[in-house]
């Protein structure tokens, strides 16, 4: 955020730059977390809560700058309220739903488009904000796909526990 607000493109490359360190860090604690089996409920819990905070965060910055459409960036917070408050139900009692693949697609699209949303330039001949603007519109497309399985699982795991 504090590189947001600074109007200078080296303070957008550098908030870029952590952005790429963050999408780079999850993956490998998630890669090393599977192959060491050191997964827990809590991690499963907490990984892509830390990650909607980070992302959604960063939108909304973009907002500020008029990078994107707020209505885009109102329907994704919407879809992480509501995956979250599921997740937040189902750990009450006593179940973990993990994050699936189309939600694993969907955070990957969102770190790439608020990245390129953020450079807003051309960099090797790409305009970076329309590479943003796409990334962010097929997220929005596996996030919708990724609530409804998030709602059918809870659902299959509620009644398999009954």
């Amino acid at each position: 955020m504090v590189f947001l607000r600074n109007d200078e493109q080296i303070h957008y490359e550098i908030a870029c730059s952590i952005v790429i360190l963050a999408g780079i860090t999850d993956y490998l604690d998630g890669f090393f977390a599977r192959r060491y089996h050191v997964v827990s409920a809590l991690g499963k819990f907490l990984d892509p809560l830390v990650d909607k905070i980070f992302v959604l965060t960063a939108l909304i910055m973009l907002v500020w700058l008029h990078r994107i459409a707020p209505e885009i960036v109102i329907l994704l917070i919407a879809r992480e309220v509501l995956v979250t408050g599921i997740r937040a139900i189902a750990s009450s009692e006593g179940l973990v739903i993990a994050a699936g693949r189309s939600g694993k697609i969907k955070t990957v699209l969102q770190m790439v488009g608020v990245g390129a949303l953020i450079l807003d330039d051309i960099y090797f001949g790409l305009d970076t904000h329309i590479v943003g603007i796409v990334c962010i519109g097929i997220s929005l497309y596996f996030s919708i796909i990724s609530a409804i399985e998030y709602i059918s699982a809870y659902l299959q795991v509620r009644v398999s526990h009954t």
